[in-house]
């Protein structure tokens, strides 16, 4: 199914480098937070699951409080400055941003994986050992679990029923909750 991103607007933080610059919104929300580990490096922690921060990388809050990660080249390539004035100017620390019109392939994941129904790209990320279930240590109970995921950026990311993977390009790809996707998506006719 090919969709397409609404124009909503929100705030953009680019990482420096520096923790302690950090806006209190990328620091914490009811669904992230951030920690700084005894060696310095950052984590983005999203429910029992972290991706380390790397310089240059963007957090994104949108109207609704929910933040999310993307590295620079997703960031460029998705979103652009909501004033026009500062869309061929400098990149400032925190500033409104609206999403590019551009068009995208999503796919929901139900549960469920039924060959016949799943697109082309998908099947060719299992194909390629970049999207499948692996073992996991379940933090609450201490046994293993099955975690339908994606191989992204050298971190394998949960896919939880009902979340959207979004295939931005032919190497560009993200996660969406049911929520966001209904927020920031919209089939094209």
């Amino acid at each position: 199914m090919k969709i397409y991103a609404n124009g909503t607007v929100g705030e953009a933080w680019q990482y420096t480098g520096d923790p302690e610059s950090m806006p209190s919104w990328v620091k914490s929300s009811q669904r992230h937070h951030i920690e700084v580990g005894k060696n310095g490096a950052v984590h983005y922690w999203r429910g029992n699951y972290s991706v380390i921060v790397d310089k240059g990388d963007w957090f994104v809050l949108s109207y609704e409080g929910t933040v999310l990660l993307y590295s620079d080249e997703v960031f460029k390539s998705n979103f652009t400055f909501f004033d026009p004035a500062r869309r061929e100017t400098e990149v400032v620390a925190s500033e409104k941003y609206s999403s590019k019109p551009k068009t995208v392939h999503a796919w929901q994941y139900t549960g469920e994986l039924h060959f016949s129904e799943i697109p082309g790209w998908v099947i060719n990320l299992i194909v390629h050992h970049k999207l499948g279930y692996h073992s996991a240590c379940n933090p609450v109970t201490n046994a293993d679990t099955e975690l339908f995921e994606l191989y992204y950026e050298d971190v394998w990311v949960p896919i939880i029923k009902s979340d959207w993977l979004i295939r931005y390009s032919e190497d560009s790809f993200g996660i969406v909750s049911d929520d966001d996707f209904k927020e920031y998506f919209e089939q094209i006719k």
